[in-house]
């Protein structure tokens, strides 16, 4: 077996072409006298080669995918007993899937009811994902809210888990929303 010399040979062509590049624009600036300048531009095209011939490729990772990985074939009960009660359980063709919800709710500042109450609440109040009100002040103490009358409260930051699980309640795959992607880098090959 030969060894494959295609990547080397491409970046020998890069590193001419930047060559060319140096040689003409250090003629350009050796007769304006600004070595200053020059000196900026090679490091400009050596950061550009370094970055295009990286011996890493950038690998991303949903977190659905992740989540997958962990929980795949794992029984309701284990996922309940780890990630606290559900939301929602819906039936669906392959089986049914759970609902798990991890936002961060706000009460809006300007509440107005059926029976024309208006309260100012002040806008750093938070709500947790159960439900109490979490504030950064002492003035307010920290009560129970439901968050099934959801329509009175504003979404900061959505993360919502949807398991679903198959016939035999193990889960086959999971839904992740609002989650952060993981990056990592590998070697190329």
């Amino acid at each position: 077996m030969e060894p494959d010399y295609s990547k080397s040979n491409q970046v020998e062509e890069i590193v001419n072409v930047v060559e060319e590049n140096i040689v003409q624009t250090s003629r350009i600036f050796q007769k304006r006298n600004q070595p200053c300048i020059m000196k900026k531009i090679i490091i400009i095209y050596l950061a550009m080669l370094f970055i295009a011939c990286s011996p890493y490729k950038k690998i991303i990772v949903s977190m659905s995918e992740m989540q997958t990985k962990n929980w795949l074939d794992k029984s309701e009960d284990e996922v309940v007993m780890k990630l606290g009660p559900f939301k929602n359980k819906t039936i669906v063709e392959n089986g049914y899937k759970l609902f798990f919800d991890y936002s961060t709710y706000r009460v809006p500042v300007n509440i107005s009811s059926s029976y024309s109450y208006t309260a100012n609440v002040p806008n750093y109040n938070m709500v947790n994902n159960k439900g109490r009100l979490v504030s950064t002040s002492n003035s307010f103490a920290s009560t129970p809210i439901r968050t099934n009358a959801s329509p009175l409260l504003e979404i900061v930051k959505e993360r919502t888990l949807y398991f679903f699980f198959d016939k035999d309640r193990k889960v086959s795959y999971v839904l992740a929303s609002g989650y952060p992607d993981s990056i990592r880098y590998e070697l190329r090959k």
